[in-house]
């Protein structure tokens, strides 16, 4: 185990010289993650800045995979989620990390890594036994256990398949 300051380019050059497949799974933390409007408690461009530090590690080399979690309504998908999210995303606290990740999201897409953001919808624990599927719209039901985004992201970065900079939504 390597411990560290993610935020610290110099840490991130470190562990990620010489990978050519890289997961972060990062994202903006709140006091109170059940309630859109309770304060940060990590930086407001945390994944942003963990990107750019991860792509000045790499070289910037296309031959990196760089995976990284997202959320549904993230850029353009916002016009792909239900009305409760259109209204929470930009009234909310949680519009922080919707810009964090859009941020970030630019700076993979500038970037030469292979790229992807997996769009996440609302998030549970589970047994990770369900089918994992693409979708085009995020529904007031729409889920995704812990585990299957653990396994579709691993499943994705050991596929000999050039992303350059996609988005995948995923539910269960």
């Amino acid at each position: 185990m390597i411990l560290g300051d993610v935020l610290n380019g110099h840490f991130i050059k470190e562990i990620v010289q010489d990978k050519n497949r890289i997961i972060s799974c990062l994202e903006i933390k709140r006091s109170n993650p059940f309630n859109p409007w309770s304060k940060l408690v990590s930086p407001n461009d945390l994944t942003t800045t963990v990107a750019k530090n991860i792509i000045e590690g790499t070289g910037n080399s296309n031959e990196t995979t760089f995976i990284a979690i997202s959320a549904a309504g993230v850029r353009e998908s916002i016009s792909s989620t239900n009305l409760l999210m259109k209204v929470l995303i930009p009234n909310s606290n949680i519009r922080f990390a919707y810009k964090d990740l859009e941020n970030m999201e630019d700076v993979l897409s500038n970037s030469s890594l292979n790229g992807l953001a997996v769009h996440l919808v609302t998030l549970i624990n589970g047994s990770g036994k369900k089918a994992i599927k693409l979708i085009d719209f995020y529904k007031l039901t729409s889920v995704i256990s812990r585990a299957n985004v653990a396994k579709r992201m691993l499943d994705q970065v050991d596929k000999k398949k050039a992303y350059f900079n996609h988005v995948q939504m995923i539910a269960e």
